[in-house]
């Protein structure tokens, strides 16, 4: 599951090291994905070239309440997931000012 980071939740944006559009075929990641900070989030938008609007999968609470009364739920497997309600803008402002060979990659709440 990719869950945002504390500082994102408490005040909407924060630098990342790494981003980067998923593009391989035949992977547990869905091709397409933003992965930001080694986890998967969902294009929802392509505004430019690198600058995405995007947002991460949660648990989805009901699917997992229904698996929970079936036999299948003991055998284990994935957690049901759906994507979270939020909507976050991901772009590169520039170079980043610490290793200046790397972009800087913002994510902020829009």
């Amino acid at each position: 599951m990719s869950y945002p980071w504390y500082s994102l939740i408490e005040e909407g944006r924060d630098e990342a090291f790494e981003v980067y559009l998923f593009e391989h075929e035949n992977s547990i990641l869905p091709k397409g994905s933003l992965v930001i900070e080694q986890t998967a989030w969902k294009v929802l938008e392509t505004l430019g070239p690198e600058v995405w609007v995007a947002t991460y999968f949660v648990p989805d609470v009901d699917a997992i309440e229904k698996l929970r009364k079936t036999p299948e739920w003991k055998q284990g497997g994935s957690i049901p997931k759906k994507l979270s309600d939020s909507r976050w803008k991901v772009y590169s402002p520039g170079p980043h000012p610490q290793v200046p060979d790397r972009k800087l990659w913002m994510v902020e709440r829009v």
